[in-house]
């Protein structure tokens, strides 16, 4: 997450219009011009992503947690490269640990 959030943040540099505030006023969108602000607010965004993929759980849902940011352009690819190289894998490996946990046989008792 937070090598995607900088990689985001650096990539888009001063260009603003990749990246906006839902639902905000010129002020707060003025702060995404801004390094720290700019790479705090993806990092919700990818946390956001990530905790939107939990199957069953409607984790953003139930916490009422809106999408931080929306985006355009080449951001659209680096979140779906987030997606398949963070997210697919780590719940590939979660599966995986659960399906052997099962097919492990209990210890005996002697």
């Amino acid at each position: 997450m937070v090598f995607f959030a900088l990689a985001t943040c650096l990539l888009a540099g001063p260009d603003a219009t990749v990246l906006a505030m839902p639902n905000s006023d010129t002020v707060s969108q003025a702060k995404l011009a801004e390094p720290q602000a700019r790479f705090s607010y993806l990092l919700d965004f990818f946390l956001w992503h990530l905790l939107e993929e939990v199957p069953l759980l409607s984790i953003n849902k139930t916490l009422h947690w809106k999408e931080p940011l929306e985006y355009s352009g080449w951001v659209g690819p680096l979140l779906l490269l987030f997606k398949v190289a963070v997210i697919g894998p780590a719940i590939t490996a979660f599966a995986f640990y659960a399906g052997r946990r099962r097919a492990e046989p209990a210890p005996e008792m002697t």
